[in-house]
């Protein structure tokens, strides 16, 4: 957050500029939630398929941990990048 307070604007606190400057916030939270949820899926599924192919169930919570970790890694990356960025 500290990247994009230099960028504040000094308008109207009301005004159409500060709405869109505080939306962008959002915006960069919804995507970087999208690419965590979307890699704590994948490990979901990997997890529920490992149980498919009769592994112990012991491989499955450690694919579950993992994918949690995992998942929120790249939650933390890709808002670094979209905070870069300027989405």
């Amino acid at each position: 957050m500290t990247y994009q307070e230099k960028k504040y604007p000094n308008e109207v606190l009301d005004s159409k500029v500060t709405f869109h400057y505080w939306g962008a916030f959002v915006r960069i939270g919804l995507f970087a939630f999208r690419n965590s949820f979307a890699m704590f899926i994948s490990g979901f599924l990997l997890a529920m398929g490992s149980l498919v192919i009769d592994q112990p169930l012991k491989v499955m919570f450690i694919v579950l941990i993992v994918s949690g970790f995992v998942s929120d890694i790249t939650g933390s990356i890709s808002r670094i990048y979209y905070y870069r960025r300027g989405v």
